[in-house]
């Protein structure tokens, strides 16, 4: 697992998130609960996720889980490092709790939350989790729950590696490369950097396309 700081790499992520939301519609935003996998997803939250109190979504881009379950009657907040998405998502609905922070540096007093959600964010930077994972856990309530999600590699992946590796390196030199940076863990390593921060993991979940 990565977690050397490099600010030039950490700034291209930002940028390239910027670029990412720009053309989408909220419409088609919120197709995405048509997905399979977004369904048991939704399952998932729902069986974890507390009624009383108030949810923090911390890297909430343009918001979909938070209007799916601010609908269902939960009492959500979000915060995400770029305003643009934020300024979407409410034009689409007006008087969502949103704000611009960084999920490293909250400005949420202590045990604000009665949960935390993370939805593939805490692999987009380059100093590694810690930061994000410890944030979560000071502005938790004491037995506050947190649901987190990264990207799981699969064989496919591995096996065009090579390939994707290629392409990007083509795109570097032709200025396009608008990716974004993230790492990959593994369940031991997840496991261990949350356990650091006194969480007690309860449940791990596979998910994919």
């Amino acid at each position: 697992m990565r977690t050397e700081l490099d600010l030039t790499i950490d700034a291209h992520t930002i940028k390239a998130w910027e670029r990412n939301w720009e053309d989408i519609s909220m419409s088609d935003v919120m197709e995405i609960f048509k997905y399979a996998r977004v369904k048991r997803h939704i399952e998932i939250l729902l069986k974890h996720l507390p009624k009383e109190g108030t949810i923090l979504e911390a890297g909430c881009g343009l918001c979909p889980y938070l209007i799916y379950l601010n609908d269902l009657g939960y009492d959500v907040e979000g915060v995400d490092y770029n305003a643009e998405p934020l300024f979407k998502a409410l034009a689409y609905r007006r008087g969502l709790k949103l704000s611009v922070q960084n999920v490293n540096a909250l400005e949420f007093k202590d045990e604000t939350f009665s949960a935390y959600l993370s939805f593939g964010v805490i692999e987009h930077f380059t100093e590694g989790p810690d930061k994000a994972l410890s944030e979560a856990s000071r502005t938790l309530k004491t037995g506050g729950i947190a649901i987190i999600s990264v990207p799981q590699e699969t064989i496919f992946q591995k096996l065009f590696k090579p390939i994707s590796l290629l392409k990007k390196f083509v795109k570097q030199i032709l200025k396009r490369d608008n990716s974004y940076w993230e790492q990959y863990f593994d369940i031991s390593e997840l496991t261990g950097c949350i356990e650091k921060y006194s969480f007690k993991v309860k449940e791990i979940y596979a998910l994919d396309h």
